[in-house]
């Protein structure tokens, strides 16, 4: 078997250590195993190649199937991240020196590795004679290919993830190989099955704080809620939900709220196997939601074999608030807040100061309306006040009622931040990634934090932390990465990134106002001048000065730089 990465210079050309990084951790969590299980042996490493030696063509072609199965889950989202193989195998006669091997043999799978799709396998017909029938996996006949400097062409097979109708039977070996070796869990969005489909909030609500609950055990993995919802209202293959989440176990159900009653059903699944693990049903009272969230988090607990710590007991036990009418405005309030848009928003912040109206020590709506006027202040809306003092209030009481929730720890750093307290907000953001470890967007925030404090590669490594606990974060998250790479002076690369980033959320103001810096710095001012005309239309008050006056660059130079560039862009002085 001869295998290497496509686009190897590339990635490398862009960053090295990254891509070292990357390709060290798929050896290790993937590929050296299934190697091993396989009766393989690696020959030798040349960078990007590997070449490997099998006792049984059988085992080698699944080995190599399977590696890139289990590739394609990693990859799920990485984007231009991505490490990809093309892998050739052949069955012919080696010469065997010492540790190492030679002959045609070698070179026939060397030149099959060549002319293989990327995330494919291609092998010759002696290979594909002795595997026929006795794997899952099929493959299509490509010909004879004449291949570089072998005399004669060679027959060959051709396997790809995404037509052969024959792989989900092996599929299971893959995931489980590439997954989290400890518990992990995705919660997909409870079905509303009321009459009433205005109480889709609380079946949102209730999942949303289910992942909540579920992220704050130490040793338990669960992603987080943006990539969860993107299977909303669509019909699940949840083998297929733990493929693209990357976890071993999906949490499904539905809700029925019929006054003051509710019943929730509930089943915990295996992601690789299919198989249920335990099905519940569980009826009470609207004021017991509390109880039966508590229920459900220690049976998926005692069913995932979860160790817990003595901080993860304190951590789930702690309830922001037993008021359920608060909740339940609490939970009205976020919807809206998910839903964007002016009008929205102020029904949100309408709903979130109702709830601590009737429960002042409930926290969370505090974070919410601490968001919300930050909000209002950066983007200069008109609609809403204008108030930073009012946003950092919000925060810090907030963390004085609930010095538990990371959630709110997060927010104070990222108020304090545009505050230009740059330390304060670091020590902040830090505690509010120790005290909620898989809370994606508590990382993406600290990245963005360390990118206005000066510190942008530490902000890079910050935001894969972000795509790690949440593979399908919001473009904005793109958007951090891409800020990194501006502050470090890859401006080709931040142009690429921010760009992608605002194909899909091109109402992202911060995404307009980096990229017109980008292409200023790149002399592309045409398409600078875009971008300012843009955020003229969107935010008709900024200005070089506005920007000055709002945004925290540190140090002086750097914004500097940063104002410079967006005034040779066309942005009015003031």
């Amino acid at each position: 078997m001869s295998g290497d990465v496509a686009g190897y210079s590339r990635l490398m050309g862009r960053d090295e250590a990254g891509t070292l990084q990357r390709l060290n951790a798929h050896r290790s969590e993937l590929i050296d195993d299934l190697i091993e299980k396989h009766g393989g042996r690696i020959v030798k490493t040349t960078g990007d190649g590997l070449l490997l030696e099998f006792p049984s063509v059988v085992a080698a072609v699944e080995c190599c199937v399977l590696i890139q199965m289990g590739m394609a889950a990693r990859n799920a989202d990485a984007g231009d991240d991505a490490i990809r193989f093309r892998i050739g195998v052949h069955l012919g006669d080696v010469i065997v020196q010492g540790d190492d091997i030679f002959g045609d043999g070698v070179n026939i799978a060397a030149r099959l590795q060549e002319i293989a799709e990327t995330d494919g396998v291609t092998i010759s017909h002696t290979a594909q004679e002795n595997v026929a029938g006795r794997i899952a996996a099929e493959f299509t006949d490509a010909g004879e290919q004449n291949l570089k400097n072998i005399t004669n062409p060679v027959r060959v097979w051709r396997w790809a993830m995404d037509s052969n109708a024959g792989q989900n039977s092996m599929a299971g070996g893959a995931v489980a190989a590439s997954l989290p070796n400890r518990p992990s869990l995705a919660v997909l969005p409870f079905t509303n099955i009321s009459s009433d489909p205005e109480q889709e909030y609380f079946a949102d609500g209730l999942t949303e704080d289910l992942i909540t609950d579920l992220s704050k055990l130490t040793n338990l993995t669960v992603i987080a809620r943006n990539s969860s919802f993107t299977f909303k209202g669509r019909q699940v293959d949840v083998r297929e939900a733990a493929r693209t989440l990357g976890v071993r176990n999906i949490l499904e159900g539905s809700i029925r709220k019929m006054g003051a009653r509710v019943r929730i059903n509930a089943q915990l699944i295996d992601g690789v196997s299919g198989d249920h693990i335990w099905a519940e049903r569980y009826d009470g009272d609207l004021a017991d939601i509390f109880d039966l969230q508590d229920e459900i988090l220690d049976k998926i607990v005692a069913a995932l074999e979860v160790n817990l710590t003595p901080q993860d007991s304190d951590r789930t036990k702690h309830r922001a608030t037993v008021n359920i009418e608060a909740y339940d405005l609490f939970l009205k309030g976020r919807t809206k807040f998910y839903t964007f848009g002016a009008s929205a928003i102020q029904e949100a912040r309408d709903l979130f100061q109702q709830a601590i109206e009737i429960d002042e020590n409930f926290a969370e709506p505090y974070v919410f309306l601490s968001f919300i006027d930050f909000s209002t202040w950066l983007f200069l809306l008109p609609e809403l006040p204008d108030n930073l003092a009012t946003a950092l209030s919000y925060a810090e009481q907030a963390v004085a009622i609930d010095e538990l929730s990371g959630r709110a720890r997060a927010n104070l750093g990222w108020i304090q931040l545009w505050l230009g307290e740059h330390d304060k907000a670091i020590a902040n953001m830090q505690r509010g990634v120790d005290l909620d470890p898989t809370n994606a967007e508590s990382y993406a925030y600290f990245a963005e934090t360390l990118n206005y404090a000066g510190e942008p590669e530490r902000a890079a490594e910050m935001t894969r932390k972000a795509l790690e606990n949440d593979p399908m974060l919001p473009p904005n998250c793109l958007f951090h990465l891409g800020h990194s790479y501006y502050l470090l002076g890859r401006f080709e690369e931040a142009a690429e990134t921010i760009s992608n980033a605002m194909k899909i959320t091109p109402e992202f103001h911060p995404g307009h106002l980096v990229l017109a810096a980008v292409y200023s710095e790149l002399g592309q001012m045409d398409a600078a001048a875009a971008e300012v005309r843009i955020l003229r239309e969107a935010v008709p008050g900024y200005s070089v000065k506005e920007i000055d006056r709002l945004y925290p660059h540190r140090p002086p130079a750097v914004k500097q730089r940063f104002l410079d560039a967006l005034a040779k862009a066309g942005m009015r002085p003031g």
